[in-house]
């Protein structure tokens, strides 16, 4: 669902790996008037509460008159993030997997893969577990098919761009807190890896034309 305000009609539409929670939290106290707290939420974190799903499921019609944005991001780099902020959790779930259910693919049971191996085998990946699949999805899965439905589209380096606009526009102090962060990884890579990450994301460089460039293998 996109985040809300409807105290100044702004809908944000967030894509995961893209300044997500980030944002939900900034959109929540802009509401709200007060920070998101998990314990007047039944101890849940803001993602549970504020799930992001498909564009398909947006009820279009309820969001005339409001100003509707989003936030992309460079369709390698959030892969890359998808791999350092959620297979470590993949794995932890395969180590917990009896012996007679471990897949006969050879995963080595609780161990990382590499990022060669993530990007080599992303399919593999996206189809054992929900969390990297679902943070690997197309930007069109969550923005729709033509992104001139948005009023703005801001590039991921444009969030001070974003945060001034709100700003602005409400009358409110629009301040992102750092959240959900990506942990450093070993970014070595190899010409297969390259190739099939490329691949992979070349239907998003398409789709992002007007804000990142597909880099050269």
């Amino acid at each position: 669902m996109p985040m809300i305000s409807h105290k100044y009609k702004i809908a944000y539409f967030p894509v995961p790996k893209v300044a997500c929670t980030s944002l939900k939290h900034a959109m929540y106290a802009l509401e709200n008037g007060i920070e998101y707290a998990p314990s007047n939420h039944g101890g849940r974190k803001i993602q549970p509460n504020f799930p992001t799903q498909d564009f398909a499921t947006v009820n279009l019609a309820a969001l005339d008159g409001y100003w509707k944005i989003a936030v992309v991001r460079d369709p390698v780099s959030r892969v890359i993030s998808a791999y350092a902020t959620k297979i470590e959790k993949w794995s932890n779930r395969l180590a917990k997997r009896k012996p007679d259910s471990t897949p006969q693919d050879g995963t080595p049971v609780g161990t990382p893969p590499t990022l060669i191996e993530f990007c080599t085998r992303l399919p593999h990946y996206r189809a054992q577990f929900g969390p990297i699949r679902h943070h690997t999805d197309s930007f069109a899965t969550f923005l729709g098919p033509d992104l001139g439905f948005f009023d703005r589209v801001y590039r991921m380096e444009e969030l001070d761009i974003l945060c001034a606009d709100i700003t602005a526009r409400t009358g409110q102090p629009f301040v992102l807190p750092h959240s959900n962060p990506s942990k450093p990884v070993d970014r070595t890579m190899n010409d297969e890896a390259t190739a099939a990450l490329l691949a992979y994301c070349a239907p998003d460089y398409q789709y992002l034309c007007n804000h990142y460039s597909a880099p050269a293998p």
